[in-house]
């Protein structure tokens, strides 16, 4: 790997270190449970980093693209990331007009919101303890239309992320908010790109043992995540519930 390349790799890498470290920190100053979900920006971007970032992109796009040429590679990941960023802008603007216009409230998008991270959290944290399934034949042969699926949906847009976006910029006090929402936003995707686009590099630096340390991090991030939302709406429907 040339000098330049390692300096380029170095910025998604060290997203991947730094941001999921920052959770940590961002729960030592999280809002009560009266605030509902108006978080302050650096944890908004926290939240959908873990829901929507990069960590959990990068092993699938190397195992999809294992054959392709670095052109394909290239044309797989910006279709992808153009893909992601567009349905999320169209998910998040589509689910608040939906939320009006069908009476739901907040906190029953919340709720779903946090039994589907939950959930599929928990599917991913135990699928660790059944055992690698033996990979029979070879990986299907790389397309510009892996972009779509399985990259794009279901790996990068994830349902629980479409539903804290949506729930951010509902519970938005102004203006102001809702844009530095869609700029954290903005900043994801933009590490979801990199990482993409550095897969090989960043694989070749840290291993796919920490890759898959810190995606069992994020697991169990995620699950502590659902049960906390879960717990917040039962709060605001006011069962005796402190945290």
């Amino acid at each position: 790997m040339s000098r330049r390349a390692n300096v380029f790799a170095g910025i998604p890498l060290l997203a991947l270190i730094v941001f999921p470290a920052s959770v940590v920190l961002a729960g030592a100053g999280s809002v009560g449970p009266g605030a509902h979900l108006i978080h302050p920006i650096n944890q908004v971007f926290t939240l959908l980093f873990i829901m929507l970032g990069p960590i959990k992109v990068i092993g699938p796009f190397v195992r999809l693209t294992g054959s392709a040429d670095e052109s394909l590679r290239r044309g797989i990941a910006l279709r992808a990331f153009w893909i992601s960023s567009i349905a999320l802008v169209l998910a998040a603007t589509a689910g608040q007009l939906l939320l009006g216009e069908w009476n739901l409230s907040t906190v029953s998008l919340q709720i779903a919101g946090s039994i589907v991270l939950f959930l599929v959290a928990l599917q991913m944290v135990m699928a660790q303890y059944g055992g690698s399934p033996a990979s029979g034949g070879q990986p299907p042969t790389p397309t510009l239309g892996m972009a779509m699926a399985p990259l794009a949906f279901p790996t990068i847009v994830t349902p629980y992320g479409i539903a804290v976006l949506i729930i951010f910029l509902v519970l938005s006090p102004g203006l102001d908010y809702s844009l530095k929402v869609m700029g954290a936003l903005a900043l994801v995707m933009v590490l979801n790109l990199l990482c993409m686009l550095y897969a090989r590099q960043i694989l070749k630096v840290i291993g796919v043992t920490v890759l898959q340390i810190l995606g069992a991090v994020l697991g169990v991030l995620q699950i502590a995540l659902g049960m906390e939302y879960l717990l917040r709406a039962m709060i605001i429907l006011g069962l005796p519930i402190r945290l």
